[in-house]
């Protein structure tokens, strides 16, 4: 599995890709077809919201489904894991369906 990277100015934390790249390659243990995952680190600047400054986006770029994950946290890993449980959730839901059409197809014949 590919991943790409894309920051707005600002360095990430020292040990990012190393934590966060086998969570991701977790997923296939969905059956999804994902090849390659972009991740999108923001870091947003506001005064009224000083706790919630980091974003993480994460979506696929290939063909087939397409899912999206987004979290917002007080760091990069923070914002990740909430971008992760959400994009997790998605194909844990598509993978279910998947089952379910496979049992009721089997049951027809």
């Amino acid at each position: 599995m590919n991943f790409i990277y894309h920051t707005d100015q600002h360095e990430l934390a020292s040990d990012f890709k190393e934590l966060i790249e086998p969570r991701l390659e977790s997923l296939l243990k969905f059956n999804a077809k994902m090849q390659t995952i972009e991740i999108k680190v923001k870091f947003l600047e506001s005064n009224r919201i000083k706790k919630l400054n980091h974003e993480v986006i994460l979506s696929n770029t290939t063909l087939g489904i397409f899912v999206k994950g987004a979290g917002k946290g007080i760091n990069d890993l923070a914002a990740f894991d909430k971008a992760f449980n959400v994009l997790e959730s998605q194909l844990r839901k598509i993978h279910s369906k998947k089952v379910e059409k496979k049992l009721n197809v089997k049951l027809e014949s």
